[in-house]
């Protein structure tokens, strides 16, 4: 499967993708999540510039700037930001994010952003009103116009004063109530994230190997699918083949592409599979449920992730907000004119832009699945996939060290006391999966 997203090494520039890595000691679950849905190991920081050289003042970072204009362009459109921009920091991202260099770095490339593309039709049409408002005072000033026609030089600004405070807590609970969402949209994202590895990990240490590889390999596969499929289903374009084509097999992407909610879907199919695991007596009733609890957190997290795509900030309150701000910054220039004359254009560009500017992160953030590194989400739970199922003999073989060092030759625990039934025997007694953990070969002690 072809993963959309892209690691970055610093600056912006997209890093080479590693080869996946095929060896490891469970070939049947690494042979289909590396063979045939590769993700990229991890990822090895590629060469950087010393720290003295990252700034603004170097011609390698003017370079940069001016190569990041290419991935600028595909947001203007609100292609998802977040896998076009580094929206996962490193450490040396952070460092140069509060550098104090980063002012004009930010003042330089702000016609470049498609930040003030969008909001480049506003601004011609607010700042062209200073213009008129201008070009009407002067043509007064110059007996071109009637000497009936009013002057705006003495108007008052008394009621930008006072409508000012006003506008300014819209534009604060604005903003403040977008972020709230776009907060709640990341901490669900990364209870599906820590959910997944729970679950994934869960099922290795439950689910015996023997007899159980296929079992196991599909509910691998079904959970990547089930994060990628959420994935898919809050953004507005997206492709079921491209996106879990070479996660499912033939028979199961209709399924999926057929579905009207395909994160729901994938979600049945892992309880289906659990169910199926439960009654050929390979998982305890208690195994399951507990498995079954993350299956089910894994669906409220995304239900919650749905309340917030199909539940707007009311209506009302922004429709309110963009009108007063639009009908204060166009009433603007009149009030200004008296005191700053052909300076009220100038002023009005700067203003409109800093004002709207507010409100346009609001509406950035009120949606937030555009602007959430998602694909970045999708890999970090294939990632971990990768690594139970690649780590999962290893670790069988750390904890048989562990109880061999406990069980002495003689069966004794050291205290001339006999010691405990094995982990293995316990569990086969309570007959549930775990005792295939401690399954080995009597040549490991």
């Amino acid at each position: 499967m072809h993963v959309h997203s892209q690691q970055y090494s610093g600056g912006g520039r997209p890093a080479g993708r590693q080869p996946p890595h095929t060896s490891g000691p469970d070939p049947s679950i690494r042979r289909f999540l590396l063979g045939r849905a590769p993700v990229p190991a991890a990822r090895e920081p590629g060469p950087r510039l010393p720290v003295s050289r990252q700034g603004l003042w170097s011609v390698d970072a003017v370079f940069e700037k001016m190569r990041k204009k290419n991935f600028e362009e595909k947001t203007v459109e609100r292609v998802y930001e977040a896998d076009v921009y580094p929206a996962v920091f490193d450490f040396e991202a952070w460092h140069n994010h509060r550098s104090r260099k980063r002012y004009l770095e930010h003042c330089i490339t702000v016609f470049r952003s498609y930040f003030f593309r969008d909001l480049l039709g506003p601004l011609t049409v607010l700042v062209g009103t200073a213009v008129a408002v201008g070009c009407y005072e002067q043509a007064l000033q110059d007996h071109l116009l009637p000497g009936v026609l009013p002057s705006f030089s003495g108007v008052s600004d008394t009621p930008f004063q006072l409508t000012s405070f006003a506008l300014s807590l819209m534009l604060v609970f604005r903003t403040n109530s977008s972020y709230a969402r776009w907060l709640d949209a990341r901490q669900q994202w990364g209870l599906i994230v820590n959910t997944s590895r729970t679950f994934i990990r869960q099922v290795m240490t439950t689910l015996p190997e023997a007899g159980c590889s296929e079992l196991r390999e599909a509910i691998a596969r079904w959970t990547i699918a089930f994060v990628r499929l959420s994935k898919l289903h809050l953004r507005e374009h997206g492709d079921v083949r491209s996106e879990v084509g070479g996660l499912l097999r033939g028979e199961e992407l209709p399924l999926v592409a057929a579905a009207a909610h395909r994160p729901l879907a994938a979600a049945h199919v892992l309880s289906e599979l659990l169910r199926t695991a439960e009654a050929a007596g390979r998982l305890s009733d208690q195994s399951r449920a507990r498995l079954e609890a993350d299956v089910n957190m894994l669906s409220q997290a995304l239900g919650a992730c749905e309340k917030i795509l199909r539940n707007p900030i009311p209506l009302s309150y922004t429709r309110h907000t963009s009108r007063f701000l639009v009908l204060w910054l166009l009433w603007l220039p009149i009030a200004l004119w008296g005191k700053v004359s052909w300076g009220v254009v100038p002023v009005e560009a700067i203003l409109c832009y800093l004002l709207l500017g507010i409100d346009e992160i609001a509406i950035q953030m009120e949606e937030p699945f555009g602007i959430l590194p998602l694909e970045n989400f999708c890999d970090a739970v294939q990632q971990s996939v990768e690594q139970v199922a690649s780590m999962d003999h290893g670790v069988q073989d750390v904890v048989a060290s562990y109880v061999c060092h406990i069980v002495n030759s003689d069966g004794s625990n050291g205290n001339g006391v006999a010691a405990a039934a094995p982990p293995a025997v316990q569990e086969d007694e309570r007959g549930n999966g775990f005792a295939n953990i401690f399954k080995m070969p009597a040549d490991r002690c």
